[in-house]
């Protein structure tokens, strides 16, 4: 007499045709004098077809999914959407077929899906393992169905901005009427620049220049109605600072503004660059493009990266060169500030003064 573990490989091998010729009479014979064997078999071959016909929903799953993907392409590339809706600091896009495509193949797929789900518990009494089959077929069709709302949700989802954000960094304001310093590799390849901080809310800006061999970029907020920057109020060191000394710096590695301070550890940066520095200050993506600043607040340098093979170890573009390269793009045309407020000034008065015109740089494609 066989244990159930063995009979239900049988049957597994006998609903996926792999018995030989000779297993297969014995089977059969079986099947004819034994009723609940037979019943058996007829619920694992309803699992077996449930289970096909959800490789299909599958399928149609995905192309669902690339409908909607298309759909927010054209969505966010087409010049004039079919009606804009602006509430507060939210933008509701309405886009009519296709909006009504979307959601009529994602009603469809949680329909079917659905039907999936009910013909499993109809065929699912049968042995413990198609019952465990069952079950986690149910999860997955749950997800799916969950994916499918979430799909629908988007539609009707706010500046759907925050989906395509490939980048951020921070960037700083060196001008009140609205050009931001930050790093070349942060904006490489931009479709759209925003900048933002809790003084100014979201602006956005454009690349006026960028040089990539310094790492470096200056951005200019696009918007006719930006009122301007508050005072800045530092200067750009135009001399080159020691190792030893202490430095800080400001920037987004998360949504909420980061202090982090060290010192200066080498003249020169990475593989004996002599435009940078490196410095003793931990850094994360996000701070690519924020400002480093002496102990008097001086403006000395900005943040490109950080140093793999030395722990805590960093590297900024000295004030020098950027100073030189403004100079030499600009035609004088833009005035770097020269302000003292943070000099003689305690650490935290320094952050809150400086916190309205350091910048996240939020980079879509």
């Amino acid at each position: 007499m066989k244990n159930s573990r063995e009979i239900d490989e049988i049957i597994e091998r006998y609903c996926f045709e792999e018995l030989t010729p000779e297993e297969l009479r014995i089977f059969e014979q079986w099947l004819e004098s034994d009723p609940q064997m037979a019943a058996s078999v007829n619920d694992f071959l309803s699992l077996k077809n449930a289970f096909e016909n959800y490789r299909e929903r599958l399928a149609l799953r995905k192309k669902i999914e690339s409908i909607h993907e298309e759909v927010e392409f054209d969505l966010f590339n087409t010049p004039t959407p079919l009606k804009v809706v602006k509430s507060g600091n939210s933008t509701k896009f309405l886009f009519g077929k296709e909006r009504s495509y979307l959601s009529i193949a994602a009603a469809v797929s949680i329909f079917i899906l659905s039907a999936v789900s009910l013909s499993l518990w109809m065929f699912g009494n049968g042995s413990s393992k198609n019952q465990n089959a069952y079950r986690e077929l149910r999860r997955e069709v749950e997800k799916i169905k969950k994916n499918q709302k979430e799909i629908i949700k988007g539609i009707n989802a706010g500046d759907s901005k925050e989906d395509r954000s490939q980048f951020t960094g921070t960037g700083f304001a060196i001008t009140k009427d609205g050009y931001v310093l930050t790093s070349y590799h942060v904006i490489q390849d931009a479709k759209e620049i925003y900048i933002s901080n809790e003084s100014v809310g979201q602006l956005q800006a454009e690349v006026v220049y960028s040089d990539k061999s310094l790492d470096l970029a200056m951005l200019k907020v696009k918007e006719d109605s930006f009122p301007g920057f508050k005072e800045i109020p530092f200067a750009f060191k135009k001399s080159i600072s020691d190792p030893g000394e202490k430095v800080f710096t400001l920037g987004f590695p998360r949504e909420d503004l980061v202090f982090g301070d060290g010192s200066i550890s080498s003249y020169t940066g990475f593989e004996g660059d002599t435009t940078a520095y490196q410095i003793s200050i931990p850094v994360n993506p996000g701070n690519s493009g924020g400002p480093l600043f002496d102990n008097q607040g001086n403006l000395i340098g900005i943040i490109s990266g950080k140093n793999e093979s030395a722990e805590g170890a960093s590297f900024a573009v000295k004030s020098k060169w950027i100073n030189d390269y403004i100079n030499s793009k600009s035609n004088a045309s833009i005035f770097l500030p020269t302000n003292k407020l943070l000099v003689g000034v305690d650490r935290a008065t320094q952050i809150k003064r400086l916190k309205d015109v350091v910048l996240m740089v939020r980079v879509f494609n």
